[in-house]
């Protein structure tokens, strides 16, 4: 795993900063709508797509704003 810890899911599994001290790959997917999207159809997609990514058998960590996604975009491009 490209984890700092191993995933619940696979426990026997290292995660690789056991081999390579420190090192950690972070992988995003996102959902993107078009350009000029009102702001309620954003918070009202982001609340519900949120709310699937919190149920017990979703694996998913992280749910973030639509603010926040936008600078992990930017950061990342």
């Amino acid at each position: 795993m490209g984890s700092l810890k191993r995933t619940p899911t696979l426990p026997a599994t290292p995660a690789i900063a056991e081999t390579v001290p420190g090192y950690e790959s972070v992988i995003w997917w996102g959902v993107q709508g078009p350009a000029g999207m009102p702001q309620a159809i954003v918070g009202k997609l982001n609340a519900e797509i949120g709310a699937i990514l919190r149920e017990p058998d979703t694996v998913q960590p992280v749910s973030v704003t639509a603010d926040v996604f936008a600078k992990m975009v930017a950061d990342d491009v």
